[in-house]
């Protein structure tokens, strides 16, 4: 699939080419007639600068757009993680690890920002993603609690489509914080207690959390 892929960019560059090379020959013999209108060929030249200057910037618009095959298992079965950045180093690791087999055994699709490339528009990636969730896990810290971007665009989502489509949403408390006091959040089930967050258990424990998170993904996708 992934020679079929570039193949055809190759083809589609060489074509390309061959339209540019046709151009400039074009502009090359205008140029060598004498009876040519300079002003004339300057306006083609810079009429087809334009047209690929446009070419160029919805190629850019294309690729900044998220687009989900229909039946593909990331807008089937896509898993969505929200946490914050502070959080990724041991906790969005950890529960990357526990997920993987779930992702090579093609049940899900995992989802955190971690997967959006550089230059892409990361907003639409993030609420295209969001939108198509049928699982939510929430790595909640203080530092989750004070993202005014998760507050804002990521849980009024998530919590919406809790209610209104059904979506599952698993929270992991990684540290202590207000989850108990957090309006739309303190009414659901956390894996774990809050009274006893990840970070004050021992290794074992944690990974016996995040096995937990892994097991309960999997049941939730196969209903």
């Amino acid at each position: 699939r992934d020679c079929d892929k570039r193949f055809k960019r190759k083809k589609k560059i060489d074509k390309e080419i061959k339209l540019i090379k046709s151009k400039l020959k074009k502009f090359q013999d205008q140029l060598s007639n004498q009876k040519a209108n300079p002003d004339t060929i300057r306006m083609e030249i810079k009429d087809f600068i334009n047209s690929m200057e446009k070419t160029e910037k919805r190629k850019l618009e294309s690729a900044n757009t998220v687009q989900l095959k229909p039946h593909s298992p990331s807008q089937k079965n896509l898993i969505f993680i929200s946490y914050s950045h502070a959080d990724t180093d041991p906790w969005l690791k950890r529960l990357q690890v526990h997920l993987k087999p779930l992702e090579r055994e093609g049940i899900i699709y995992r989802w955190d920002d971690t997967l959006i490339k550089t230059g892409t528009n990361w907003t639409s990636e993030i609420k295209n993603a969001l939108n198509s969730a049928k699982v939510g896990i929430f790595l909640v810290s203080a530092d989750f609690l004070a993202s005014d971007f998760i507050s804002k665009e990521e849980l009024p989502l998530l919590l919406t489509a809790a209610q209104e489509k059904g979506i599952s949403i698993l929270p992991v408390i990684v540290s202590p914080c207000g989850y108990e006091e957090t309006k739309g959040l303190c009414d659901i089930q956390a894996i774990n207690d809050p009274k006893l967050p990840l970070i004050n258990l021992t290794q074992g424990e944690r990974e016996n959390y995040f096995k937990k998170v892994a097991s309960r993904v999997r049941t939730l996708i196969s209903k």
